[in-house]
């Protein structure tokens, strides 16, 4: 018997194993982007509003697959940072658009090397044959994300509370 024993089970189902790899990811890109103070999240919030200037901060969470608390957490980080600005909707006052700031540009351009070194750590024992079928596996399960759309719904009881630190 293992020295795992009755975890073997645990340690290869699906969830679990792209759960850890997210965790190893998470990881990665913190070590090579900690001297820019960014976190993954704020990182990808950034790349959606720059592709899409104007947009709301739901849309921004929608963009990214985030829910709109962890979002308004990262926009209002973002904004203090100066790397976002925003402005009032004029054709919706109750709501802001955001648009990314010469800053936030910048912020981006300089860490998309720190960027390829996490993801080139993250796949390095894999060939570049297996990259490319992980990629496509995962476009699979997890589809792109378009604007309108949200992550599939969790029922009340299943949703976990948790902190976060966007």
């Amino acid at each position: 018997m293992s020295s795992h024993g009755t975890l073997d089970a645990l340690y290869r189902r699906p969830a679990f194993l792209i759960r850890r790899v997210h965790q190893v990811a998470i990881a990665l890109f913190d070590e090579e982007c900690a001297p820019f103070g960014v976190t993954n999240t704020q990182h990808g919030l950034l790349q959606a509003i720059q592709a899409n200037p104007g947009m709301d901060v739901i849309g921004a969470a929608r963009a990214v697959g985030i829910d709109r608390t962890t979002a308004n957490v990262a926009v209002t980080n973002l904004e203090r940072r100066g790397w976002i600005e925003r402005t009032i909707n004029p054709d919706d006052r109750r709501s802001h658009q955001i648009k990314i700031s010469a800053a936030g540009t910048r912020l981006l351009r300089d860490t998309s090397s720190a960027l390829e070194r996490a993801q080139r750590r993250l796949l390095a024992e894999l060939s570049a044959t297996e990259v490319r079928t992980f990629v496509s596996l995962m476009e699979r399960i997890a589809p792109q994300l378009p604007l309108g759309s949200g992550l599939p719904k969790a029922t009340a009881s299943s949703r976990p509370v948790r902190k976060t630190r966007a």
